[in-house]
């Protein structure tokens, strides 16, 4: 089982029928998930509806899911990106490519996740995430 951070995409209409979530859990058999975000849909940007979240999966289900261009895993375990490591250089530029796909404009992306400093994932994910809740 890995225990992960991603970057999801946004599902759902609001309804009781669909509520808001992140897409990951139409997408991949998610054994535990949390909004780590904990935004509510309403304050997001469109077309920037993207949200972090903290799930558990199996090891192929977690195989797929990196497969998957649609998600952005920031940090996990036990695999190579550990919460309290920091990024290499192509892990921040590809972390900086899906923001940007995502809607995120490069004075955004400097705002969201700083600048690449050595901060650990963990901070990284956490800058994130608070960044998209005050929008």
């Amino acid at each position: 089982m890995i225990l992960a951070t991603v970057i999801t995409p946004w599902a759902g209409d609001g309804t009781e029928e669909q509520p808001y979530c992140g897409r990951i859990l139409a997408d991949f058999n998610c054994l535990t998930y949390n909004d780590a975000t904990n935004a509510p849909a309403e304050t997001l940007i469109p077309p920037i509806s993207i949200l972090t979240v903290d799930v558990t999966l199996e090891d192929a289900e977690f195989a797929a899911l990196e497969a998957d261009n649609d998600y952005c895993v920031l940090h996990d375990t036990p695999n190579p990106r550990p919460p309290d490591g920091a990024p290499g250089q192509s892990e921040w530029g590809q972390l900086r490519a899906y923001l940007a796909h995502a809607g995120m404009s490069q004075a955004q992306i400097r705002v969201a996740i700083g600048e690449r400093d050595g901060r650990s994932r963990a901070q990284i994910a956490s800058a994130l995430a608070e960044w998209l809740w005050q929008q």
